[in-house]
């Protein structure tokens, strides 16, 4: 026992034992204790984890964890699992229970509706937080849907208007509204001192929601943080014990314009939470904007940027694929090959278009493969090509000057040609919003929503029906997946802002549909299959060319034209 003294001393952690500290005797109170603590946790990644722990024991439907999850959501003491010199984050820690009950409310109501007492409390009362309450009312609406939580109509109406405008609401483009010209007029206003970029940053896009400027917006965070919940911060670096005692590691960033840091220091969480807590407030006292020529408010634009990424409810990680068999391909070994950039053979392209050989043609493809010292990016764009017209633009892309003199289009791509008998059309979309809150999501990273998915004009062509997450789609009563869309990512950091492991977007067509589809628009299909090979250094640096002229490196691609039999044409 000796050799652990140093631990028990008065001034490390929580000092000499005592009984305050003797853990529950349940051990499902000590797990739920264990998922608060971390639900609050400053870094991010663990405050995910933690959330997507909450959701799958929702979906494993353990109620006695749940209901002393539910007890410390409420207000039971949590000081066996935090330390009690450093500030706990529990507003962090409601947001995020909040949103695996949000998320649960869909795949496991009967277990989310344990937590109906406190949706609620928040859903109606307390502080009008405007990113947990939009929480609470989702999940309440979605358990009222299911069946398992009754809504009286009163109640019902009550809910739908949950963080809508109860003042008049304004058409008027931003320019026109007041303070639309304090681009550069921000000054500090109120007690609390917060970071340089917050007023312009995160203030002013609240604050022109209602006409007002962004140092009112500010102001009024502070009051919030001062006089609301009467905390004696002000903003400065020594009242954060976790800056003095040097706990935030180099995963924490200042504040930077709107990027959110990966893990909270007390200002930033101060921050942010007063901040949704004067959204709400704004909301239920003041009149609201909106751009004309949009529907809906501003205000409701802005919670969204706030919020997760897809508009369903579900996360990014319900989108994340296995990496597919063929993104394995890339070895150490033969990249370090000091040629491995020129290996390229022409059977090479061909393949890329069946890669799992499973009856599926790849007609989009944006991926990379990076090991230590090589990587290798994949690119693939397809587009539906006048039949007589197919083969001599394929000669003429293919010889062009370089792989960036011409681009395949997408769906609504001003590149696109519409000259009969000219013509070169779009029919893929890959466009996809930045990620959100959920961004951040250690299981998420690099996922986009939505996949790059046929236009709806082809969908209804083909008679076809997606999954809820545009994983597939089928033809209406067939079970055979006639596109298939998949998403992976599987990184790791490697330093130098590289990252090795395998990431990519994928969109593929069954051979017999894409014949269908082609007959059905009486076109052929044009593809362009792109390679892209780097190597690096011991150090990391890439690696160049001693000759002075050969400094840049091409990418290599190929041409295909696919016909309405199915036929390939290539040079």
């Amino acid at each position: 026992m000796k050799q652990i003294d140093y631990l028990i001393g008065p001034e490390i952690a929580d000092g000499p034992w005592n009984v305050g500290l003797k853990p529950p005797r349940d051990l499902n109170a000590c797990i739920a204790g264990y998922l608060w603590a971390g639900l609050g946790d400053p870094d991010v990644d663990t405050r995910w984890r933690s959330t997507h722990a909450v959701k799958l024991l929702c979906e494993l439907e353990q109620e006695h964890v749940l209901d002393a999850l539910l007890l410390l959501a409420e207000g039971t003491d949590n000081r066996q699992f935090n330390d009690s010199d450093l500030t706990f984050y529990e507003m962090n820690a409601r947001e995020h229970l909040l949103l695996a009950l949000e998320r649960a409310s869909l795949s496991a109501p009967r277990s989310a509706r344990r937590f109906e007492r406190l949706l609620r409390e928040v859903a109606f009362k307390g502080e009008p937080h405007a990113a947990m309450r939009e929480s609470a009312k989702q999940a309440l609406t979605n358990l009222s849907h299911s069946g398992e939580v009754y809504l009286d109509d009163h109640t019902a109406l009550a809910l739908a208007r949950v963080n809508e405008p109860v003042g008049e609401v304004i058409a008027l483009s931003d320019y026109e509204r007041p303070h639309s010209g304090d681009h550069d007029e921000v000054t500090a206003a109120g007690e609390f001192h917060f970071g340089y970029d917050f007023a312009r940053y995160w203030c002013k896009p609240l604050a022109e929601c209602f006409g007002l400027s962004a140092s009112e917006v500010e102001r009024r965070a502070s009051d919030v943080i001062t006089e609301k919940w009467g905390l004696a911060n002000r903003g400065r670096y020594e009242e954060d014990a976790r800056h003095t005692l040097g706990l935030y590691g180099e995963r924490r960033k200042h504040m930077y314009k709107d990027d959110r840091s990966p893990v909270d220091d007390l200002d930033d969480y101060l921050a942010k939470h007063a901040l949704m807590v004067v959204a709400g407030e704004l909301l239920a006292t003041g009149q609201t904007y909106r751009e004309p020529e949009l529907e809906g408010h501003d205000f409701s634009r802005w919670l969204r940027r706030e919020r997760l990424t897809r508009l369903d409810g579900r996360w990014l990680a319900d989108r994340k694929d296995p990496v597919p068999s063929d993104q394995r391909s890339l070895h150490n070994r033969e990249t370090d090959h000091e040629h491995w950039r020129f290996l390229i053979q022409s059977g090479d392209f061909a393949e890329l278009l069946t890669p799992e050989q499973n009856g599926q043609i790849c007609v989009f493809q944006e991926s990379s493969q990076a090991v230590d010292r090589a990587c290798e990016s994949i690119s693939i764009r397809s587009a539906f090509v006048t039949p007589d017209r197919a083969k001599a633009l394929a000669v003429a892309l293919q010889t062009a000057e370089t792989w960036t003199s011409f681009k395949i289009p997408e769906a609504e791509d001003s590149l696109e040609i519409q000259r009969p008998p000219y013509e070169l059309l779009g029919w893929i979309d890959s466009d996809a919003p930045d990620a959100r809150v959920d961004g951040s999501d250690p299981f998420a990273e690099g996922i986009l929503f939505p996949p790059p998915r046929p236009t709806s004009a082809v969908i209804e062509a083909l008679g076809l029906i997606a999954d809820d997450d545009m994983r597939a789609w089928r033809p209406r009563e067939k079970p055979i997946a006639a596109l298939i869309s998949a998403t992976w990512s599987d990184t790791t950091d490697a330093g130098r802002g590289r990252a090795t492991g395998m990431e990519g977007r994928r969109l593929t067509i069954e051979e017999s549909v894409l014949r269908t589809l082609l007959n059905n628009q009486q076109k052929s299909l044009i593809l362009k299959v792109t390679i892209d090979r780097e190597q690096y250094d011991y150090s990391g640096r890439r690696v160049g060319f001693d000759e002075e002229d050969f400094q840049y490196l091409d990418r290599s691609y190929k041409i295909f034209v696919i016909d309405e039999q199915g036929r390939a044409f290539e040079l």
